[in-house]
């Protein structure tokens, strides 16, 4: 007989993956509060991971800003899944935020240029 899946809450959810991409990026607890700037302790934190502690959307954005990932990232798939969605732009997504600000622009112009050309390829 097979074993029902658990239900997890959002916030279950979300613990989930802010935890599996601060274990990724080989972070503690503690520093990923530090990191927050003091606005949280490693107890929230954990709190957080376990699905005990509903944070603010503020919260949220700093996380992934800090964890180099996206809201979307860390949010449960049922609440950032959009209609035809391409898991491809979710991976490039995640990849762009984690640069600094002057490669964000040297990306962006890159892709623009690429894909003019392609555009003008295909005319």
């Amino acid at each position: 007989m097979l074993a029902k899946k658990e239900w997890k809450s959002d916030l279950e959810l979300t613990g989930e993956r802010i935890k599996a991409r601060r274990k990724e990026l080989h972070m503690t607890q503690t520093q990923l509060a530090e990191e927050l700037g003091g606005s949280v302790t490693n107890r929230t934190i954990s709190e957080y991971e376990c699905g005990k502690h509903e944070m603010g959307i503020q919260t949220l954005y700093d996380l992934a800003d800090v964890l180099e990932t996206t809201p979307d990232q860390l949010a449960p798939a049922r609440c950032s899944e959009r209609k035809g969605s391409d898991p491809r732009m979710d991976e490039l997504s995640r990849k762009f935020a984690s640069l600094d600000e002057d490669a964000k622009d040297q990306a962006f112009e890159w892709m623009m240029s690429m894909l003019e050309g392609y555009a003008a390829r295909r005319k």
